[in-house]
């Protein structure tokens, strides 16, 4: 018996493209040009092909942000002739100076099929702001540190301009203490010396709200009888703000009161200076009869 091979031939055609690209534009530009230390950036990058031929490439952007992080790619499938843009986002984790690049590519089935287009762009980015200083209280403990959650150790603070009010310091490290002796809105200025780097400087405002004021009266209150009383020394002593400040407190009048009524009125001016270690006044006061 006669065997009939067949024989099956596969004919494999290569198709190819052919695609000239006669100009190629790359862009690259941030949201924020001079951005603090943990926000995040966002960048646009755009492209635009011409070019003739058959085939159309695909076009990728590659971009290295500039700080050692793993380079980003962008593709657009557009038309010849076409622009572009797409936006990728960033964060910086150290203060410096930054170059980003952006490079255009032009490929069909992965092959580069052009020399790629560059655009570059820096970026310079600032330490962390210091942090917002709440407000104060005249005569009340005050400790709030400046220093970001991302401080450096090496960093020592100090004030080169304008001043804290009376009774609070700003340390090397950062922290400002003490009991505040004057009310008021002080803003100053805040230089952070850091090793091996450029200092940074933030003006800072602080409000110190004037607090509240507590008189001791001694004795609290006065015995008399129908034909009224005799003259009774009694004395007025601030316990609160508990450190001097630069301030009098003055009333004009005083009042007798029994069982929450007002009976009649002590027309006599009193003053405190309060610029003074436990200030207080004594003064002899007489009931009138009328009350």
């Amino acid at each position: 018996m006669k065997k009939t091979i067949i024989r099956l031939v596969v004919a494999l055609t290569a198709f190819s493209y052919f695609f000239t690209l006669n100009a190629q534009a790359v862009s690259i530009k941030a949201d924020l040009t001079n951005p603090y230390v943990g926000q995040e950036v966002t960048f646009t990058a755009g492209i635009t092909v011409n070019g003739s031929g058959s085939g159309t490439p695909t076009s990728r952007i590659n971009i290295d942000f500039g700080d050692g992080s793993p380079t980003q790619d962008l593709f657009f499938d557009i038309q010849n002739g076409a622009s572009d843009t797409k936006t990728i986002t960033h964060t910086y984790t150290k203060d410096s100076n930054y170059t980003i690049s952006a490079v255009g590519y032009e490929e069909i089935s992965t092959v580069v099929i052009a020399n790629p287009r560059q655009a570059k762009l820096k970026l310079s980015v600032r330490p962390e702001p210091l942090t917002d200083l709440p407000r104060g209280k005249v005569g009340e403990e005050y400790r709030e540190s400046v220093v970001p959650a991302t401080g450096i150790r090496s960093t020592r603070y100090n004030i080169t301009k304008g001043s804290l009010p009376a009774g609070l310091m700003l340390d090397r490290l950062g922290t400002i203490s003490g009991i505040p002796a004057q009310a008021g809105k002080f803003r100053f200025t805040v230089q952070a010396a850091r090793q091996g780097k450029a200092n940074f400087f933030q003006q800072m405002t602080l409000i110190v709200d004037p607090g509240d004021l507590v008189v001791k009266v001694n004795p609290a209150s006065i015995n008399v009888t129908k034909a009224g009383g005799t003259g009774e020394r009694v004395t007025f002593t601030v316990v609160q703000p508990t450190v001097p400040i630069a301030e009098t407190i003055t009333s004009s009048r005083g009042e007798f009161h029994i069982n929450g009524r007002v009976l009649g009125f002590y027309n006599r001016p009193l003053s405190i200076n309060l610029n003074q270690q436990s200030p207080s006044a004594t003064e002899s006061i007489t009931v009138p009869p009328s009350v």
